[in-house]
């Protein structure tokens, strides 16, 4: 195994040692001594402060972070009802538009489709009653016929 090989295993053990009491040496000379200055003026603070003034501060902060809360629930309602809102305008807008400019030969193409199929259906209707003479057996089915044909040419 190449980590215990005798011939590596002394310039491993340098640099391990080289790196871990650098690292030990950075934060004993720089870092701990700023937390500990840090926790000292904690324990200042505190000790000076009764628990009361922490029970009024403490309901200050909940407050003020109730009613920043609460207005900006409101501003984001305002917010989104008004976009909404906007939003609903510009798309009836724009429908109209299109159906105004854009879309007018289509209606009108699809409307003329539609009667001259209604037109096809009477004539076809039409015919198939004068063709079939009414019956005992079919009278049933021609009075049907009849009917639909005096409700669909109207």
């Amino acid at each position: 195994m190449p980590q215990l090989d005798k011939v590596t295993f002394l310039s491993q053990f340098f640099w391990l040692s080289f790196f871990f009491l650098g690292f030990y040496l950075l934060l004993a000379k720089t870092f701990l001594p700023k937390m500990s200055r840090v926790l000292k003026v904690r324990s200042r603070y505190l000790g000076g402060v009764t628990q009361s003034a922490w029970q009024e501060e403490n309901k200050k902060v909940s407050l003020s972070q109730s009613e920043l809360s609460a207005d900006g629930f409101k501003n984001f309602r305002s917010f989104f009802t008004e976009n909404f809102q906007n939003t609903g305008e510009w798309a009836q807008a724009s429908l109209s538009n299109m159906n105004k400019k854009e879309l007018l030969d289509t209606n009108k193409k699809y409307m003329a489709t539609l009667g001259h199929q209604s037109i096809v259906t009477n004539k076809t209707l039409n015919n198939l009653v004068t063709l079939l003479p009414p019956s005992k057996v079919d009278g049933e089915m021609y009075e049907k016929m009849y009917i639909a044909t005096l409700f669909s040419s109207i």
